[in-house]
Protein backbone atom coordinates (compact mmCIF):
# COMPACT_ATOMS: atom_id res chain seq x y z
CA UNK A 1 0.00 0.00 0.00
CA UNK A 2 1.81 3.36 -0.82
CA UNK A 3 1.26 6.44 1.23
CA UNK A 4 -1.65 8.32 -0.81
CA UNK A 5 -3.65 4.82 -0.81
CA UNK A 6 -3.09 4.87 2.82
CA UNK A 7 -4.89 8.14 3.03
CA UNK A 8 -7.52 6.89 0.80
CA UNK A 9 -8.27 3.85 2.86
CA UNK A 10 -8.18 5.60 6.11
CA UNK A 11 -11.60 5.54 8.40
CA UNK A 12 -10.92 8.51 10.34
CA UNK A 13 -12.81 11.67 10.76
CA UNK A 14 -11.70 13.88 8.23
CA UNK A 15 -9.53 17.07 9.19
CA UNK A 16 -8.82 19.92 9.85
CA UNK A 17 -9.53 18.92 13.54
CA UNK A 18 -10.15 21.83 15.60
CA UNK A 19 -9.99 22.80 19.38
CA UNK A 20 -13.41 23.86 20.47
CA UNK A 21 -13.62 24.43 24.42
CA UNK A 22 -13.33 26.47 27.34
CA UNK A 23 -11.62 26.90 30.99
CA UNK A 24 -13.36 23.34 32.13
CA UNK A 25 -13.57 21.78 28.65
CA UNK A 26 -11.66 20.81 25.74
CA UNK A 27 -12.45 19.46 22.70
CA UNK A 28 -11.56 18.26 19.58
CA UNK A 29 -13.96 18.25 16.21
CA UNK A 30 -14.35 18.55 12.79
CA UNK A 31 -16.92 21.69 11.47
CA UNK A 32 -17.36 20.24 7.88
CA UNK A 33 -19.07 17.31 9.07
CA UNK A 34 -22.83 17.23 9.50
CA UNK A 35 -22.77 13.43 10.76
CA UNK A 36 -24.55 11.98 13.51
CA UNK A 37 -22.77 12.72 16.90
CA UNK A 38 -22.73 16.23 15.59
CA UNK A 39 -22.77 18.70 19.05
CA UNK A 40 -23.70 22.44 17.64
CA UNK A 41 -22.66 21.65 14.06
CA UNK A 42 -19.22 20.21 15.10
CA UNK A 43 -18.36 16.64 14.90
CA UNK A 44 -16.53 15.66 17.94
CA UNK A 45 -13.69 13.56 17.55
CA UNK A 46 -12.58 13.40 21.35
CA UNK A 47 -12.75 15.00 24.83
CA UNK A 48 -9.78 16.28 26.14
CA UNK A 49 -10.85 17.66 29.66
CA UNK A 50 -14.50 17.92 31.12
CA UNK A 51 -16.19 19.06 33.92
CA UNK A 52 -15.50 17.46 37.10
CA UNK A 53 -13.45 14.54 36.19
CA UNK A 54 -9.89 13.86 37.43
CA UNK A 55 -7.54 14.96 34.06
CA UNK A 56 -4.56 16.79 33.49
CA UNK A 57 -4.08 20.88 34.60
CA UNK A 58 -5.91 23.12 31.69
CA UNK A 59 -2.48 23.71 30.39
CA UNK A 60 -1.85 20.22 29.93
CA UNK A 61 -5.07 19.37 28.35
CA UNK A 62 -4.82 22.08 26.08
CA UNK A 63 -0.93 20.60 24.80
CA UNK A 64 -2.73 16.95 24.54
CA UNK A 65 -5.69 18.70 22.74
CA UNK A 66 -3.04 20.21 20.29
CA UNK A 67 -1.55 17.30 19.87
CA UNK A 68 -4.62 14.87 18.90
CA UNK A 69 -5.84 17.77 16.76
CA UNK A 70 -2.49 17.32 14.58
CA UNK A 71 -3.35 13.48 13.53
CA UNK A 72 -4.88 14.01 10.58
CA UNK A 73 -1.84 16.24 9.56
CA UNK A 74 0.33 14.07 10.81
CA UNK A 75 -1.33 11.23 9.16
CA UNK A 76 -0.73 12.52 5.82
CA UNK A 77 3.02 14.03 6.01
CA UNK A 78 3.89 10.41 7.56
CA UNK A 79 2.05 9.12 4.60
CA UNK A 80 4.28 11.79 1.98
CA UNK A 81 7.07 11.02 3.86
CA UNK A 82 6.55 7.25 3.35
CA UNK A 83 6.65 8.02 -0.34
CA UNK A 84 9.52 10.13 -0.57
CA UNK A 85 11.89 7.33 1.24
CA UNK A 86 10.64 4.56 -0.57
CA UNK A 87 11.41 6.59 -4.01
CA UNK A 88 15.03 7.12 -2.22
CA UNK A 89 15.61 3.45 -1.47
CA UNK A 90 14.69 2.76 -4.90
CA UNK A 91 16.75 5.56 -6.63
CA UNK A 92 19.73 4.35 -4.39
CA UNK A 93 19.43 0.41 -5.01
CA UNK A 94 19.49 1.96 -9.00
CA UNK A 95 22.09 4.61 -9.14
CA UNK A 96 24.41 2.84 -6.15
CA UNK A 97 24.08 -0.76 -6.26
CA UNK A 98 24.97 -2.70 -3.00
CA UNK A 99 24.94 0.85 -1.03
CA UNK A 100 23.89 -0.20 2.07
CA UNK A 101 21.16 2.69 4.01
CA UNK A 102 19.60 1.18 7.22
CA UNK A 103 18.58 4.40 8.65
CA UNK A 104 16.62 4.97 5.52
CA UNK A 105 15.32 1.26 5.23
CA UNK A 106 14.59 1.51 9.33
CA UNK A 107 12.57 4.61 8.36
CA UNK A 108 10.57 3.72 6.06
CA UNK A 109 9.73 0.34 7.77
CA UNK A 110 8.28 2.48 10.76
CA UNK A 111 5.91 4.23 8.76
CA UNK A 112 4.73 1.39 6.37
CA UNK A 113 4.49 -0.24 9.83
CA UNK A 114 2.51 2.81 11.40
CA UNK A 115 0.42 3.34 8.67
CA UNK A 116 -0.88 -0.16 8.28
CA UNK A 117 -1.81 0.50 12.11
CA UNK A 118 -4.08 3.70 11.72
CA UNK A 119 -5.65 2.53 8.26
CA UNK A 120 -6.25 -1.46 10.22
Amino acid sequence: MTGFESIEKSKHTPGPWKIYGNDTEIYIGNMESTNSGACDGIRMVCDVKQGDYELPDYDEAKSNATLIASAPEMFKTLAEARIALTFYREWMAREHPGTNYPFGNDCEKAAKELIEKIVS
